[in-house]
């Protein structure tokens, strides 16, 4: 309950949830679009996308 009252007044919260939204959208409407054309990333792209995310993790 404390959660719910903390997320609908935080503007931070908000803010966050919104963007996550917009960009999950985005996302999947990518996908749906790839699969539909067929679009590949090219394995450069994989790469750097994959340390990217390493380094963010670590």
């Amino acid at each position: 309950m404390e959660l719910r009252i903390h997320l609908a007044g935080c503007g931070v919260c908000v803010l966050y949830n919104k963007q996550s939204r917009v960009i999950n959208d985005m996302v999947q409407q990518l996908f749906h679009d790839s699969l539909k054309n067929e679009l590949k990333l090219d394995d450069a792209f994989k790469a750097d996308l994959q340390a990217r995310i390493e380094e963010g993790l670590a």
